[in-house]
């Protein structure tokens, strides 16, 4: 992410980046997942000011995003016209477009993307997070598909009709109430009907979440703390329905509260989208540099100039960089599917903290291990002891409410300080 006037400065940027390649390969080899996480400490911090902004930008930048620059390297700051940044292949997005125009500094997170090797004959394998978030997506549209059948048969009871969930047809209350575009489906007709506001062909989209519900099915009994078989599984799931007090819900109330359950599976089909999308760019992106190169093999210093030859388009990096997601879709993401999400989004990287705790809390709801490091420690007992944001941590108060809510679904406060406490002693 090279926004600047000046190719000196640039070049000292690239010199940068070399230093921190280094220092990546390093973490990664020593990583036991080396594909399963960007280390915030190799990441480049970059400040994109208008020259005309330039004075007092600092003071414009919150405190809260400063203390957490020291995570990173030294930050940069480059100084740049708006036509000028138009001109390269490098994006903006609209929000960061629109503060740039205001003179606030937009914070722009240079990652590191590994050249990937030639697809295999057969097309390419699907990438670890595509692997991580389809399976994520499978449980939730079973887990949430035996929830919805179990809260239609507590409305029928109330009616006075008996009724297993059970025999209720599969996804059916499901189909109905979530729909992602483009959500990847070989054959299938996942496109939008004329009014837009479902899918083109709705016993295609069936038949996908059929699929989906029967491969959670599978994974149910990984997925669920003390649960050894599908059929506990699913008893289980009915259960903590059921021992839900509704005895005073209104309809309106079960409608708010179905529509709540799929939110989590309308995030991880978006997610699936762009994980697929993304790496799909990437590896393009690979193929196009993986012949540059071959080309200029032996005159690379001489030739392969970054500052003249640039592979990466202006759609390529507003696929890489840029998505819809928040900082709390990004930590829920983190819980339910187990990955880093900077690998998705790199947007919000000075959260890494707060998505490293979500993994470790998603592990141990799954019945795995925790492995929480120094500062996440630190940081989830200040969650736990305000069980909200610190108030200084305006931008991430969304998150740390959420990791509260996970934590304490776990334990108590008082056991959490307490199992805090003999971390620190190890």
């Amino acid at each position: 992410m090279t926004f600047a006037n000046n190719i000196n400065s640039m070049r000292r940027t690239l010199n940068q980046l070399m230093v921190q390649i280094g220092k990546a390969k390093e973490l990664i080899d020593q990583s036991p997942r080396p594909t399963d996480a960007i280390p915030v400490e190799v990441t480049l911090p970059f400040f994109v000011i208008h020259p005309d902004h330039l004075d007092g930008w600092k003071s414009r930048v919150d405190e809260e995003t400063l203390k957490r620059l020291s995570l990173c390297a030294r930050p940069n700051v480059f100084i740049v016209r708006e036509e000028e940044i138009q001109a390269l292949p490098y994006a903006l997005g609209e929000k960061e477009l629109a503060d740039f125009r205001r003179g606030k500094p937009v914070l722009t997170m240079g990652t590191l993307h590994q050249i990937r090797e030639p697809l295999p004959k057969g097309g390419r394998r699907k990438d670890v997070i595509e692997v991580a978030l389809r399976e994520a997506l499978a449980f939730e549209v079973y887990r949430r598909d035996i929830e919805l059948r179990a809260i239609e048969a507590i409305q029928a009871k109330r009616k006075g009709r008996t009724v297993d969930p059970i025999d209720i047809p599969k996804v059916s209350t499901l189909s109905a109430l979530v729909w992602v575009e483009g959500l990847p489906a070989k054959g299938r007709n996942l496109q939008r009907n004329r009014m837009g506001d479902g899918p083109a062909n709705e016993d295609d989209w069936l038949a996908v979440l059929a699929a989906l519900q029967e491969e959670g099915r599978k994974l149910a009994a990984g997925w669920i703390r003390g649960v050894k078989t599908p059929a506990e599984a699913q008893a289980e799931i009915i259960a903590r329905i059921f021992d839900r007090d509704a005895s005073e819900w209104e309809p309106t109330d079960f409608d708010a509260y179905s529509a709540e359950l799929v939110r989590s599976v309308e995030l991880l089909m978006r997610a699936v989208r762009e994980a697929t999308e993304l790496i799909g760019c990437k590896q393009d992106l690979s193929q196009q540099l993986r012949k540059h190169l071959s080309q200029i093999d032996g005159r690379r210093t001489r030739l392969y100039d970054p500052m003249q030859v640039e592979k990466m388009t202006k759609h390529d990096h507003s696929i890489i960089t840029q998505n819809s997601f928040t900082p709390r879709e990004l930590a829920e993401i983190a819980f339910l599917a187990d990955i880093d999400p900077n690998l998705l989004c790199s947007s919000h990287m000075l959260a890494s903290v707060e998505f490293g705790i979500a993994r470790q809390l998603g592990r141990w709801a799954r019945g795995k291990k925790m492995a929480f490091g120094c500062r996440e420690i630190d940081t989830l007992s200040r969650i736990l002891l305000s069980q909200a944001a610190e108030p200084s941590s305006e931008a991430y108060t969304e998150v740390h409410a959420l990791l509260a809510d996970y934590a304490l679904e776990l334990m108590s406060v008082e056991e959490w300080q307490d199992f805090l406490a003999a971390l620190r002693k190890r």
